[in-house]
């Protein structure tokens, strides 16, 4: 599986993590998440884990300095810090909050 993949996978991530957060009021990643992405995508449970697990591998040095976080980051940790940095940008509105257009 390309890396890209994996980067468009945590992009459906935040996306379900925005649906879920407005559905029931809290966002909390769970095991299932991985289904929901791979069944949008195509793939399956384990091929979503590891592309997704590949993506935060590669650019773990990254991660962890733009987050200022100094442990090694797995992939509840990312989708956790990645959600509220992208929930931040929409409050400041640098991200557009029109995304019913990619709801899940």
């Amino acid at each position: 599986m390309q890396a890209g993949s994996g980067y468009r996978m945590w992009a459906t991530a935040i996306l379900i993590a925005y649906e879920i957060e407005k559905r029931e009021g809290l966002f909390e990643f769970h095991m299932g998440m991985y289904s929901l992405i791979a069944r949008k995508h195509k793939s399956t449970f384990s091929k979503t884990e590891s592309a997704m697990r590949y993506c935060v591998d590669q650019k773990q040095n990254n991660i962890q300095n733009y987050f200022e976080y100094s442990n090694k980051v797995a992939n509840k940790t990312f989708c956790h810090m990645l959600f509220e940095k992208v929930k931040l940008l929409m409050q400041q509105q640098i991200i557009s909050k029109n995304t019913d257009k990619y709801a899940v």
